[in-house]
């Protein structure tokens, strides 16, 4: 009998890890879901990292939180984007960062900002956020503002 115990042990200890894969998966084997939204300060660092790279560079850059009171966008985050010469603060643009995927908008003329440095950005976030390719697909075209 001793032998049947341990081999019972093994089994249950052998068949906790197929539960927890089982668990991640979840039913229909879909994937993982995302474990939460985008934060403000990792939205920020999105919006500079859209942003041209001689402009990364400009004396006191600026990413503060604009609510646009014409059209708000609940599901964004809106930045103004400012930095500071020797005439005042010069504004460099209105971006809006998707709180669910991490895209990235430029207010203005209502288009999704592409550019290498933010791929890469955007990459590593999601993963940290754990969004599905499924999820990314489906909410990737909601735009925080009408072309």
């Amino acid at each position: 009998m001793p032998m049947i115990a341990g081999a019972r042990r093994k089994i249950r200890s052998a068949s906790i890890p197929l539960l927890a894969l089982a668990l991640l998966l979840g039913a229909g084997g879909v994937g993982w879901a995302r474990v939460r939204d985008v934060a403000e300060s990792e939205a920020r660092e999105l919006v500079v990292g859209a942003l041209d790279p001689s402009a990364r560079h400009l004396p006191k850059l600026a990413v503060d939180p604009y609510v646009d009171a014409k059209a708000p966008a609940p599901d964004f985050y809106e930045f103004a984007v400012t930095w500071d010469n020797a005439n005042g603060s010069v504004i460099v643009g209105f971006f809006a960062v998707n709180r669910a995927t991490g895209d990235v908008w430029k207010l203005v003329v209502c288009r999704k900002v592409e550019r290498p440095r933010l791929r890469q950005l955007q990459g590593a976030l999601r993963r940290k956020i754990s969004l599905s390719h499924e999820e990314l697909v489906r909410l990737t075209d909601k735009a925080p503002c009408e072309p």
